[in-house]
Protein backbone atom coordinates (compact mmCIF):
# COMPACT_ATOMS: atom_id res chain seq x y z
CA UNK A 1 0.00 0.00 0.00
CA UNK A 2 1.12 3.53 -0.74
CA UNK A 3 1.04 6.45 1.68
CA UNK A 4 -2.43 7.28 0.31
CA UNK A 5 -3.71 3.77 0.98
CA UNK A 6 -3.77 2.75 -2.69
CA UNK A 7 -2.45 -0.58 -3.91
CA UNK A 8 0.07 -0.77 -6.75
CA UNK A 9 -2.74 -1.95 -9.05
CA UNK A 10 -4.95 0.99 -8.12
CA UNK A 11 -2.09 3.40 -8.77
CA UNK A 12 -1.48 1.83 -12.20
CA UNK A 13 -5.18 2.00 -13.04
CA UNK A 14 -5.29 5.69 -12.13
CA UNK A 15 -2.19 6.28 -14.27
CA UNK A 16 -3.76 4.42 -17.21
CA UNK A 17 -7.10 6.22 -16.86
CA UNK A 18 -5.29 9.57 -16.74
CA UNK A 19 -3.35 8.65 -19.88
CA UNK A 20 -6.56 7.65 -21.70
CA UNK A 21 -8.33 10.88 -20.70
CA UNK A 22 -5.33 13.00 -21.71
CA UNK A 23 -4.97 11.21 -25.04
CA UNK A 24 -8.67 11.62 -25.89
CA UNK A 25 -8.60 15.34 -25.00
CA UNK A 26 -5.43 15.95 -27.02
CA UNK A 27 -6.05 13.71 -30.02
CA UNK A 28 -9.85 13.56 -30.24
CA UNK A 29 -9.69 9.79 -30.60
CA UNK A 30 -9.10 6.58 -28.68
CA UNK A 31 -5.58 5.50 -27.72
CA UNK A 32 -4.30 2.06 -28.54
CA UNK A 33 -2.83 -0.21 -25.88
CA UNK A 34 0.57 0.66 -27.40
CA UNK A 35 -0.17 4.39 -26.95
CA UNK A 36 -1.05 3.77 -23.30
CA UNK A 37 2.13 1.76 -22.80
CA UNK A 38 4.19 4.64 -24.16
CA UNK A 39 2.33 7.29 -22.12
CA UNK A 40 2.55 5.39 -18.82
CA UNK A 41 5.90 3.68 -19.17
CA UNK A 42 4.28 0.29 -18.58
CA UNK A 43 6.17 -2.18 -20.76
CA UNK A 44 3.73 -5.09 -20.73
CA UNK A 45 0.80 -5.26 -23.15
CA UNK A 46 -0.88 -7.81 -20.86
CA UNK A 47 -0.55 -5.56 -17.80
CA UNK A 48 -2.21 -2.64 -19.60
CA UNK A 49 -4.93 -4.95 -20.96
CA UNK A 50 -5.61 -6.38 -17.52
CA UNK A 51 -5.97 -2.91 -16.01
CA UNK A 52 -8.18 -1.72 -18.88
CA UNK A 53 -10.48 -4.68 -18.17
CA UNK A 54 -10.51 -3.78 -14.46
CA UNK A 55 -11.33 -0.13 -15.26
CA UNK A 56 -14.14 -1.35 -17.51
CA UNK A 57 -15.53 -3.60 -14.76
CA UNK A 58 -15.33 -0.66 -12.32
CA UNK A 59 -17.40 1.44 -14.74
CA UNK A 60 -14.75 4.05 -15.61
CA UNK A 61 -14.43 3.17 -19.28
CA UNK A 62 -15.71 0.98 -22.06
CA UNK A 63 -13.15 -0.97 -24.05
CA UNK A 64 -13.54 -3.12 -27.14
CA UNK A 65 -10.43 -5.33 -27.28
CA UNK A 66 -9.29 -6.38 -30.71
CA UNK A 67 -8.26 -4.65 -33.89
CA UNK A 68 -10.53 -1.65 -33.20
CA UNK A 69 -9.55 -1.32 -29.55
CA UNK A 70 -11.91 1.62 -29.02
CA UNK A 71 -11.75 3.06 -25.49
CA UNK A 72 -14.51 5.35 -24.24
CA UNK A 73 -14.30 7.13 -20.88
CA UNK A 74 -17.51 6.84 -18.86
CA UNK A 75 -18.84 8.69 -15.84
CA UNK A 76 -16.72 10.21 -13.13
CA UNK A 77 -13.04 9.53 -12.63
CA UNK A 78 -11.66 8.26 -9.32
CA UNK A 79 -10.22 10.83 -6.92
Amino acid sequence: MSALGLSKGEIKRQKILGAVIGFVQTNQGSPTVQNIMELTGIRSFNTVSRHLKALQQEGFLDWEPGSNGKITVLGETPS
